[in-house]
């Protein structure tokens, strides 16, 4: 299995390289937009069926993106972020059967890092080095988020499950900010997009932790609305930067 998880990862990887070349190489200005931190809100549930939503909006967003750079930068962006969907239950699940010390555990949060280096070159190829250093610092943040709420389930810590929601919550609010900044896309659409990632994922890690012969299921549901974001975000990157887009 991690062998195929990096090959995909590797995959991803060259994909979003030619669209970071289609984009050409200097990114030019920064974004403006929070910076990171939990902030405060109420977890949520999992939402099982939150996926829907975004998988229609991917195929119809996507289908939109006849520019050649703008649909490359579409396939990169939807490649890596389903990757971070793999990748992240890789992590889950090796901790889990291997220890959150264990070499193993370090090896795949590693090939999840490596995945979030590939999607920071993608927002730097269009808005330069520090927009790149603020994403990259934001979603870090948000897997770490991902990691104690994982650890909390598997030791039974109540208080760790709902501080790390808390700051998810925290994250929503503030890379929401950060996107609309940079793509002028709403930031309450960017932020409900960023509650189903959240929902979704949560599901697929309690599913993974406790067991559940349903963990299948909810992963691919995680990953698949991922393709909505990466279309929308592709979508809103294009818009806000047409001399990088142009045919």
């Amino acid at each position: 299995m991690r062998n195929t998880i990096l090959l995909r990862g590797s995959i991803g990887l060259a994909v979003i390289a030619v669209a970071a070349t289609a984009c050409s190489s200097a990114g030019s200005g920064s974004t403006t937009g929070s910076g990171s931190g939990s902030g405060s809100g109420n977890s949520s549930s999992p939402a099982q069926g939150s996926s829907t939503p975004s998988s229609a909006m991917a195929g119809q967003t996507a289908a939109s993106l006849t520019n050649t750079a703008a649909a490359q930068l579409y396939a990169g962006l939807d490649q890596l972020l389903r990757e971070h969907v793999d990748l992240t239950a890789d992590v889950v699940q090796t901790a889990i059967t291997k220890g959150p010390s264990s070499a193993g555990t370090k090896a795949a949060l590693a090939a999840l890092d490596q995945n979030t280096q590939g999607l920071g070159a993608a927002i730097g190829s269009v808005y330069g080095p520090a927009a790149q250093q603020q994403f990259l610092k934001l979603w870090r943040a948000h897997i770490g988020f991902f990691v104690n709420y994982t650890l909390g389930l598997a030791t039974h810590n109540t208080a760790m499950t709902a501080t790390a929601q808390k700051d998810l919550a925290g994250y929503i609010t503030s890379f929401s900010q950060f996107i609309a900044g940079a793509t002028k896309l709403p930031a309450a659409a960017v932020a409900a997009d960023l509650q189903g990632h959240v929902s979704t994922l949560e599901t697929a890690i309690n599913a993974i932790v406790t067991g559940n012969p349903d963990a299948g299921a909810s992963l691919l549901m995680a990953e698949n609305h991922m393709a909505g974001t990466g279309a929308v975000l592709a979508k809103g990157i294009a818009s806000s930067m047409p001399s990088k887009f142009t045919s």
